[in-house]
């Protein structure tokens, strides 16, 4: 007997209602919603729709739990092309690239589809000779095909082999053209952006977000905002990449005004806000904004848990996660980080070894911890006995005896890495610098095949500590090679004016970073100046200084200008930077001391 049209619709309609459900799950990335969602799809009439279990499929990879999308994948009759794509691309989105490459071995026909799932997989953990051996091997290329091995490339680092790739590229889409932009954007090459945007034959929204989004990750508040308001419209994502740059560089303020004009908020922006409030140290506000929240994700949830893990909180974000049905590693995550921030290595161990299941997220994470404090040994041990490693992993264990001063073991592990990105270059720069091989640092910096804000900031710091006139040079060349200086730069800079006592070029650069570069100076390169000003014998200068910077002035500084006045012998200005330390830190008696030697001189 044939169904009549209104039951097909009828039937249809049901189908839609469960690919919408299932796939807002996925992107919530709440794995205890997603096994109750399967479960009454299960037990409604779609049980046995193959369109339907592909999507619960994709719906567990994306809350993070690859077995449990073995076992849907496992339920499903006779799974298409399409159920063996979404099924390595759950594998790969979670780290298991040994499965995603096994189960792709294992099949028999396979489309563009399971191709570009591969070289997504790889790409998103690093892999890029196994992306550059499945982009070669790919029967026919197609624009998805192009922009997953692109921004492989791009993501870790690799601008020259990525812009190689762009311009080859047989057709340029705006996702392409957005995709470089973004590339050059996450790395700092803020000039290049900009020729990338001016060039693009057309800007859509995403363009103009993209280009947004660039000034506001790169401390260029001021044209952010000037772009924002010249965009013709504005998105959700407009919205959020404006309320997320004000979060991130503390505004919170401004933040909360966007926040508030936002007609439909998503989950981004809530987290945003709660972020930004963890950041700044906020935690009462930050758990109101997560208590608001119309309904919780795994994000979310990670987000309070951070903020409460990063501020002290530690009991607090126990007792979240524990209240969560099914947290998953990277619930957990932030607060074995934490731990280990603090020096509690062991508490660390014993939340880590208490989650309910290890990944290669939770496992650099405890790796990282070790390394922190000191427990190198363990660090390495457990580096080897991970049967997955990504390029974090490697990075980890490479930073690791960077901070241990293991200088030949740093050697041995990067030689060994299955790639470099520039975050192991920097690291290997950083490595030789911290042993004071200065000439090797330099070698290192030379060998980058890109470099990025980051390795030029690790070369300025090494030049600061050793060679401190080379860093006034190797500033101009970073603007020269199109990398904007951002405020730890300057504040390397400025450390190599105080180490050789040049206050001229310190008073040139500390103005240079607003009047130049729209960079609003930091506590400590108010500090650097101001030390500079009181050792030049300029204590009236040193003191004013103190006084007029944005930051409320702690010992550290009024220590700094009464150490001054103890060499250049000015009593009554020692006597007021004496009294400041002692309401500041009462404990101490070394301003006693100093304001002594100062009267009986």
């Amino acid at each position: 007997m044939r169904s009549s049209p209104i039951l097909r619709q009828g039937l249809e309609e049901c189908r839609v209602y469960w690919e919408n459900l299932l796939r807002a799950c996925g992107d919530m990335g709440d794995l205890a919603e997603a096994r109750r969602l399967h479960a009454r799809v299960l037990a409604s009439d779609h049980s046995r729709s193959r369109f339907i279990a592909n999507l619960a499929v994709q719906m567990y990879g994306k809350c993070g739990s690859a077995r449990d999308a073995r076992l849907a994948f496992d339920d499903i009759d006779a799974p298409n092309v399409f159920s063996h794509s979404i099924m390595i691309s759950a594998y790969a989105q979670n780290g298991h690239l040994v499965d995603a490459q096994r189960h792709f071995d294992s099949m028999l026909e396979r489309n563009d589809v399971t191709w570009n799932a591969m070289i997504a997989g790889f790409g998103q953990h690093g892999a890029l000779p196994d992306v550059w051996i499945f982009f070669s091997r790919i029967p026919a290329r197609n624009a998805v095909s192009w922009v997953s091995a692109f921004q492989a490339y791009a993501q870790k680092g690799h601008l020259r082999e990525a812009k190689s790739l762009f311009d080859q590229m047989p057709e340029l889409s705006v996702i392409s053209w957005s995709a470089m932009l973004t590339a050059y954007a996450d790395y700092g090459d803020i000039q290049d952006a900009i020729a990338l945007f001016e060039r693009m034959p057309e800007w859509s929204i995403v363009s103009w977000n993209a280009m947004f989004r660039a000034y506001a990750w790169n401390s260029r508040l001021r044209e952010a905002e000037e772009m924002f308001h010249q965009m013709p419209e504005w998105s959700v994502v407009s919205w959020t990449t404006l309320l997320r740059a004000y979060a991130r560089h503390g505004q919170l303020h401004r933040a909360k005004v966007v926040f508030d004009a936002i007609a439909e908020r998503d989950a981004i922006a809530w987290v945003a806000m709660i972020s930004g409030y963890g950041q700044e140290g906020c935690v009462l506000e930050a758990f109101a904004m997560f208590s608001r929240m119309p309904k919780w994700n795994a994000v979310a949830v990670n987000a309070m848990a951070t903020a409460y893990a990063e501020t002290g909180y530690l009991l607090q974000a126990e007792e979240l996660l524990r209240s969560v049905p099914d947290p998953n590693s990277v619930s957990w995550t932030p607060l074995v980080t934490a731990l280990g921030i603090r020096g509690e290595a062991e508490k660390s161990k014993e939340i880590y070894d208490a989650m309910p299941r290890h990944d290669v997220v939770s496992k650099t994470a405890m790796l990282t911890v070790f390394a922190q404090n000191r427990h190198i040994d363990n660090a390495d041990h457990l580096f080897r006995e991970m049967d997955v490693r990504d390029s974090s992993s490697w990075s980890a264990i490479l930073a690791g005896f960077v901070h241990n001063l293991g200088l030949p073991e740093a050697r041995d592990v990067f030689g060994k890495m299955p790639s470099w990105d520039l975050v192991a270059w920097t690291l290997l720069l950083t490595a030789n610098a911290h042993c004071g091989e200065l000439q090797a640092a330099q070698e290192v910096f030379d060998l980058m095949p890109d470099r990025d804000i980051l390795a030029w900031n690790a070369m300025l710091a090494a030049l600061a500590q050793q060679d401190h006139g080379e860093s006034f040079r190797a500033l101009e060349l970073m603007c020269l090679d199109g990398v904007n200086p951002n405020e730890f730069s300057f504040l390397n800079v400025l450390l190599a004016c105080s180490h050789i006592g040049v206050l001229v070029a310190a008073r040139y650069y500390f103005l240079a970073m607003a009047a130049d570069h729209c960079l609003a100076p930091l506590k400590a390169h108010y500090l650097f100046v101001a030390d500079l000003l009181g050792r030049s014998g300029l204590l009236y200068e040193s003191e004013e200084l103190i006084h007029s910077m944005p930051f409320a002035a702690d010992d550290v500084a009024w220590g700094s200008l009464l150490g001054s006045c103890n060499v250049h012998l000015d009593e009554k200005r020692a006597a007021r930077a004496a009294e400041k330390i002692v309401k500041l830190n009462p404990d101490i008696s070394s301003p006693y001391v100093l304001l002594s030697n100062i009267c009986m001189n």
